[in-house]
């Protein structure tokens, strides 16, 4: 294969990559669920390595040129999370490439190790199960392959390279709990496939049809953000740094550093003088203030993660069932669990709000009108959604909705539980409703953020502390400890014939069963129900009856 050959193979390579991956662009973003769910890591990819091929597709040179040339530009290009790890892999593999001046099957290997450990470095905090497993796992494959003598030309090399990258990403759910819970693989891992997937198809020339990749503004309702929103995702911020003379020394492990106090998810590479920098943060004032001190800011790109996440979601949605004529029930929910539970249960529409996104009027609004029934029972499960959802009833002028100040989903659980939903009097409905809240006492476990007083009790950080109606049942830092606590009070204060553990996130496997095991052996009377829920806001809710 001569210079020049090399020199159209890796243009060629980098094209169908591309080609392939824009065919499946959105069904990478409809992945992408880790590190934030914001739908966007296919179109982040996509975007930074056509940025790196624009600058190489009518270029003249040899290998070494065009893969120099790749390497810088794909790195100060790089858009999001996954778009900053995949520039720092092509950035390796071209340095590597461009000093071999050679793609035969042993310099190619090389060259995936290089991207492979600029990768790992690049990110302050590997994680395994994404992306860059899939890259190192395929890598480590190909090495013994060519170690052994097993593989002789370009063609074999991609194509078990990318046998034992889809294998890897087959294999990210059980490295990484969240993709599990979502029942996806990784995104990021899915788009480095396609992008291989599409080198392979250039090399048995199979034929891709250019697709426009070009990302077209997007409209954004921001009606749904009111003053009573909550962003609770942050910010992520991108940032390409002009090092400065005078300005702060340049030392990536103390920028790294500094970083860390301010946000996570952080990606860093560097090309000369030129820092490209990824964070998510939720002061990005902050971000911007630390970076500045070393330097001038080429671009910047500041997005609410919030927004983004709202844009991709969808946030009202209703039951695939039958509708209900008569009585119809709005629900809101805080995790896609809780969502399924509701429409299981009887709801018409479900209002998610995962993530901690505060439904807006409007939500409540779209979510009468998509009840089709003649009343409509709202179960805001929050308590500033109570209001809100007040609010839209008056917009709307509608008579026919019932809106029951319910401050958790395990109120609305308990009410769902014994509705009649073949009722077709309204204030019959209200008053089963009503009632069944009233005989429920809610207590809510949550991980305290700091150190700080509840009335005259001290509550130190991470201390886990139990509320119900305002007032402290425990705290301490056992979470089982305090569980136990708060099941001795409730049951002497009121007994407690049936009790729903809603779980969160949180608490260990061990922790879980401990807790369980108490009740049995503590209260066997007592009837005990379990909602493993993917809910960031408590560890866990209990519901006593």
């Amino acid at each position: 294969m001569t210079e020049v050959r090399y020199n159209d193979v890796f243009r060629g390579l980098i094209d169908y990559g591309i080609r392939n991956l824009s065919l499946y662009r959105d069904h990478v973003n409809e992945l992408n669920v880790f590190p934030v769910p914001d739908g966007d890591t296919g179109t982040n990819m996509l975007l930074t390595i056509e940025n790196g091929y624009a600058a190489i597709e009518d270029m003249e040179g040899d290998l070494s040129d065009l893969a120099k040339k790749l390497g810088s530009t794909v790195v100060l290009g790089a858009r999001g999370n996954s778009g900053v790890i995949l520039s720092q892999f092509l950035n390796g593999f071209s340095e590597t490439a461009a000093k071999r001046g050679s793609l035969a099957p042993e310099d190619f290997v090389a060259a995936l190790r290089s991207g492979v450990e600029y990768s790992y470095k690049g990110v302050a905090d590997p994680v395994e199960g994404t992306m860059l497993t899939v890259m190192r796992e395929a890598t480590e494959c190909v090495e013994k392959l060519i170690a052994n003598e097993e593989i002789t030309s370009l063609e074999a090399l991609i194509s078990r390279f990318l046998d034992a990258a889809r294998v890897s990403l087959e294999h990210t759910p059980d490295l990484l709990p969240v993709l599990k819970e979502a029942g996806v693989i990784d995104s990021g891992g899915a788009g480095f496939v396609y992008l291989f997937e599409g080198m392979k198809k250039f090399l048995s020339h199979e034929q891709i049809e250019r697709v426009d990749g070009t990302v077209k503004e997007k409209y954004v309702d921001y009606s749904k953000f009111d003053r009573t929103s909550s962003f609770p995702l942050g910010y992520c911020n991108e940032l390409l740094i002009q090092l400065m003379d005078g300005r702060r020394p340049f030392d990536e492990a103390e920028f790294v550093k500094d970083l860390g106090e301010l946000g996570e998810s952080i990606v860093i590479s560097r090309q000369d003088d030129h820092i490209k920098v990824h964070v998510h943060s939720m002061e990005p004032e902050k971000v911007l203030n630390c970076c500045h001190e070393y330097g001038e800011f080429l671009s910047l790109k500041i997005e609410n993660m919030t927004v983004q996440h709202t844009e991709t979601h969808k946030i009202v949605e209703v039951s695939p069932g039958e509708k209900h004529t008569s009585i119809g029930v709005v629900a809101v929910a805080n995790d896609r669990f809780m969502r399924d539970k509701f429409f299981e249960m009887g709801a018409d529409v479900v209002i998610n709000a995962v993530a901690g996104y505060t439904p807006s009027a409007k939500d409540f609004m779209d979510a009468y009108e998509a009840s089709d029934a003649d009343h409509v029972l709202v179960f805001p499960n929050y308590k500033n959604s109570f209001y809100v959802a007040e609010q839209a009833k008056e917009l709307m002028g509608n008579t026919n909705v019932t809106v029951f100040e319910t401050k958790s989903v395990a109120e609305c659980y308990a009410a769902l539980a014994i509705l009649d939903f073949g009722c077709d009097d309204p204030d019959e409905a209200a008053y089963t409703v009503r009632a069944a809240i009233s005989r429920v006492r809610i207590v809510n476990i949550s991980r305290a953020v700091k150190d700080k007083y509840f009335g005259e009790t001290a509550i130190r950080k991470n201390d886990h502390i139990a509320v119900s109606g305002g007032k402290l049942y425990a705290a301490g830092a056992s979470f089982t400890q305090v569980v136990k606590n708060v099941i001795n009070r409730v049951d002497s204060e009121m007994g407690c014939d049936v009790i729903t553990f809603f779980f969160g996130e949180g608490p260990s496997r061990s922790d879980r069963e401990e807790v369980l095991s108490f009740v049995e052996e503590n209260l066997p009377m007592t009837d005990t129900d379990v909602m493993e829920t993917e809910t960031e806001r408590f560890e866990l809710i209990l519901s006593f009856e």
